[in-house]
Parts: C-alpha cells; sequence; structure tokens
C-alpha cells in the first residue's frame, strides 16, 4: 500500500471498487457493475487522448518492441519479455479490447487487484507474458496475444513492460504491493501505477529496499513517456545497483538499440 507521491496527479492516478470510477473532482459517482466499468474506461480513454502518436512514431515505437521481443526469442537466456497492461486503457464501449484479445489469444496472465472485486475485470491490470510458445513453428518471436498488441497503434499507453528470470507470480506478487493507494479517511483505492501517465512517478520515488528487491526480480523495465511518446524509459537492474537510460525513439534504430541493452553479446 502506498502514500502520495510528489509529483502525482493524485486524484486522476486511483479509482475506487465500490464505484468502479475514477476519483475525480468532475467525476460523479456512477453505479456498480458493468456500467460502472464502462464509465471507468471511458474516463481512461478521454485521459490518454493526447497520447496517441502519428503513424511515423508509431512505426518507431513498433519496431522497438517487435525487435526486443525478436531477440529474447533468440537469446532466451537474457530473460522474458513480460507487459503490466490496463485493460480499462483499451475500452471498446462497454468492454475491453485487451481482455478479449487475452481470450483470443490466452497467454500466461494474471490480474495484480487483490482482492480481486467483481466488475472490474475489463478495466483491471493484467502481468502477462509475451514469450513465445516452444510449439510455435518458424522461429516467430511474438504469441497470438502479442501480435494483437503491437499490431494496436496505441499499445504504448497500455502499460509498461519489463525483461526478467524470475517466477511469473514472483513479479505478480511485488507488483501487487503498489496496487492499494491509502487515504487521509483511511479508506483505500487502486493505484493506476502501471499506466504510463503514473508509473514515472512511481519509480523515481521508490525507496532503495524497493530498489534492491527488483534488482532481484527484474533486469529491465521499460516505459513509453506519457508526456512525449517519442522518449523511450529504460531502468537497467545489477547485483550492485541500476541504471537509468533515456532514448529518442526518432533518432534511433530500433535493431541497433535493442542490441545495445546486451552489451555482453557477440558482434
Amino acid at each position: 500500500m502506498i502514500a502520495r507521491l510528489p509529483g502525482l496527479n493524485f486524484a486522476s492516478a486511483v479509482f475506487r471498487p465500490k464505484y468502479g470510477v475514477l476519483l475525480q473532482a468532475s467525476c460523479c459517482r456512477a453505479d456498480s457493475g458493468r456500467k460502472a466499468g464502462q464509465e471507468t474506461g471511458r474516463f481512461m480513454a478521454e485521459s490518454v487522448m493526447r497520447f496517441g502518436a502519428g503513424q511515423e512514431l508509431y512505426q518507431k515505437q513498433r519496431d522497438f518492441a517487435l525487435n526486443l521481443a525478436a531477440f529474447l526469442n533468440q537469446y532466451k537466456h537474457y530473460g522474458t519479455f513480460l507487459a503490466l497492461l490496463e485493460a480499462g486503457s483499451a475500452m471498446n464501449g462497454a468492454t475491453s479490447d485487451l481482455l478479449a484479445a487475452i481470450e483470443d489469444y490466452p497467454p500466461q496472465q494474471w490480474s495484480i487487484l487483490l482482492p480481486e472485486p467483481e466488475n472490474l475485470e475489463e478495466v483491471a491490470p493484467y502481468l502477462i507474458s509475451l514469450e513465445a510458445p516452444v510449439w510455435r513453428s518458424g522461429g516467430a518471436p511474438l504469441t497470438g496475444f502479442a501480435d494483437w498488441l503491437f499490431a494496436n497503434r496505441d499499445f504504448v499507453r497500455l502499460g509498461v513492460f519489463f525483461v526478467s528470470h524470475a517466477p511469473f507470480l514472483q513479479i505478480k506478487a511485488f507488483w501487487q504491493r503498489f496496487s492499494h493507494a491509502r487515504f487521509s479517511d483511511a479508506k483505500t483505492a487502486y493505484f493506476r501505477f502501471y499506466n504510463p501517465r503514473f508509473f514515472h512517478s512511481l519509480i523515481k520515488n521508490l525507496g532503495k529496499k524497493e530498489y534492491q528487491t527488483i534488482s532481484s526480480l527484474l533486469e529491465m523495465i521499460i516505459y513509453f513517456d506519457y508526456f512525449n511518446p517519442r522518449q523511450l524509459h529504460i531502468y537497467r537492474f545489477y547485483p550492485q545497483g541500476y541504471k537509468k537510460e533515456q532514448y529518442d525513439l526518432e533518432k534511433e534504430n530500433s535493431e541497433a538499440l535493442v542490441r545495445s541493452l546486451f552489451p555482453e553479446l557477440p558482434a
């Protein structure tokens, strides 16, 4: 459970399951159930409209993701490609396209909401493995779900990405601890830290203990800047610490950038 973070627009970063809508001064408390999920999704969609990118920038974003997926499929000892994605950021009417894709192309996945309330499946965050199944022929680097994800022009606004050797459930348990926010009235709400708009505030304010735990679980954290989607943020973790890097995708070659993230790779 977390308290307030410096520089965070806290009202737009949380929602209370009792009402199923985001907590903002201009937001009315909707009915619970499917209607509430629809209202939450609409508000989430409106809050990220300006996060969209032009076709050329989207292609740069997609090329980077595809190159990283292909690299990790070829060199599996570097880790597994994972994503923590918000279903509510992919709403289509009353349902989430992301949840529909999970059902159509079942990857290894788990919601990190705990306890998981009823009627929030369509807006919940899901930890998802993007690892290619060993039975897929032709050396294709992606699962069916990842094919869908990276074909989505707005995939960068759906969440954050990781590279990890750790067991899936250990990673899920770690991120679950940040899923609740505490208010002065002792009530709690769900914190949307996995949304790129808010993840930057979380990661830059973690303490030494949290960074040490992340270093034991993850090799990399990757996310696209909410306010400047051409900017890519990467945290690389080592036993002795971590390194934060930023890249301008319009100035980078995606394949070369991916290879530079693994300098021990033979030329």
